[in-house]
This record gives C-alpha cells, structure tokens and sequence, in this order.
C-alpha cells in the first residue's frame, strides 16, 4: 500500500473515531475554563467585550452607516476568529496530544479532527453576538442564508488541510509555532476586519488583493450585507482549498509515520 492510499485510510479511519475526537474537544475546552465562574461563556463574554471596543473606536473613521459597519464589524471578526484558531490550535495538532500518540495506537488523523473540532466549538461561541448584531442592524438577504452552508464547509475543510499541514510542520521545526503566531498577529492588522478597505486609499488597497484572508472573509461578509455571492473570491478560495488538500495529502502521507519520532 502506498503511503498515500495509507494517508488516506488513515483519514476515513480516523472520522470513524468521531465520538471518541468530539468529547476529546470538548473536554479541552472544558480544561481550559476550568473552576471559572462563566466557564465556556466567557468565549462569548470576550468577543462581545472586544466586539464593543472596537466598534465605538473604529466607526467613527468608517465610511459607511453605523448599521452597516456594525454587522461588517461582527462578522468579519467572527470569521477572522475561527480563522486565527484554526491557524494557532493546527500548529499545536500533534504537539499537544505526544501522550496520546505516544501512549495509544489511534489513527493520527484523529488528532487533526480534534483540532477542527476544538476550534468550531470555539466559534460557536461567537455565533448568538453575529445572530443578534444581523437581526438587529440589518435586513436579512435569503441570499446569505443560502450560501452560509457553504462557507461553513469550506472552512471546516481548510481548517483540516491547515491542522495537518502546519501540525506536521510544526511538529519538525518547533520555531515555526512560533513564527506563525507572529505572522498571524501582524496579519490581522493587514487583512480589512476592523476598517474598511476603502479608508486605506487606492495606493494601499491594491495591495489587499494579494491577502489570501480577505477572499475567506468576503465570501461570508459579502452575501450577508449585500445580498450578492463574490464569484470571484469564491474561485481565489475554492484555488487555496484544492491546492490546501493537495499538499495536506501529500505532506501526511510523508510525515504520517514519522511524527511519533519528531515529539
């Protein structure tokens, strides 16, 4: 059997495993709130307080409505959110479960669908603020409900590629954890969550078209404050989905049996 159709048995195995990687997840964030008063609402606490914050500073340099950057506000920094920890918890993927591979023989794909995991219960912690903030400033668009479903998918399934492949890396080269937390800090004050692209000015904002998370925030943001699907940043994202699973197969398949010795 070639290490490819091994990575992949590996994958269909592992979704096999999927009580066992759901009470894993949750049970991390369970830990992780631990003996506090709110426990996992202070998920839901925090994004509304810096939801707040943010938006009684930055809208008074937007140029559109109150209304309208309100909801832009909410729903970009919701999906930033899942993006960001899909990006921190898949640098961690293997590193943070060495007992479990080190101590059991589970398929390996597991602890990537725990990753997943673990970062969608995150955000759904973020979901009853963006419910509220669309009901109340905005008119909703049939549209936006139709292509959700969609969006959903596409970034489970790039939060998967994510996990194995910087799971993997990370694993081999430990500084890249770090790195990585570093370019995504600087990324988030170069991708349009906070302000919108318009107030950079013509000379700044061509240069966002090289952003690959701006195209991952358009396709949830655009249906939902305009109505309309973003053909093309759906074909820019549908690109980086392909090209991500193609190298997260391929990356599995040649580090799959290796990690174990790399931890």
């Amino acid at each position: 059997m070639s290490a490819l159709t091994s990575a992949i048995a590996d994958i269909a195995k592992g979704w096999k495993y999927r009580n066992f990687w759901q009470l894993l997840a949750w049970n991390d964030l369970k830990q992780r709130f631990r003996r506090s008063w709110l426990g996992v609402g202070w998920i839901m606490f925090a994004f509304t307080l810096f939801l707040g914050a943010k938006l009684a500073i930055f809208s008074q340099i937007s140029q559109s409505d109150f209304n309208v950057f309100a909801v832009y506000l909410t729903v970009g920094f919701a999906a930033w959110r899942f993006i960001l920890g899909s990006v921190i918890e898949g640098t961690n993927t293997f590193i943070s479960a060495e007992n479990w591979i080190k101590g059991e023989s589970l398929p390996m794909s597991v602890h990537v669908y725990r990753s997943v995991c673990r970062s969608s219960l995150l955000a759904l912690g973020t979901l009853p603020p963006v419910m509220i903030a669309c009901w109340y400033f905005m008119d909703s668009y049939l549209m936006a409900w139709v292509s959700i479903p969609l969006v959903f998918i596409t970034y489970l399934t790039t939060a998967f590629w994510v996990s194995m492949v910087l799971g993997s890396l990370c694993a081999r080269v430990r500084d890249f954890t770090h790195l990585i937390t570093t370019v995504m800090q600087i990324m988030f004050f170069l991708t349009p969550i906070i302000y919108e692209i318009e107030v950079l000015g013509p000379t700044a904002a061509k240069y966002m078209a090289y952003n690959p998370f701006v195209y991952y925030l358009d396709i949830l943001r655009i249906p939902v404050l305009t109505g309309t699907i973003p053909w093309n940043s759906w074909i820019i994202v549908g690109c980086f989905t392909l090209a991500g699973v193609i190298a997260a197969l391929s990356t599995f398949a040649f580090s799959r049996r290796k990690i174990v010795f790399w931890l």
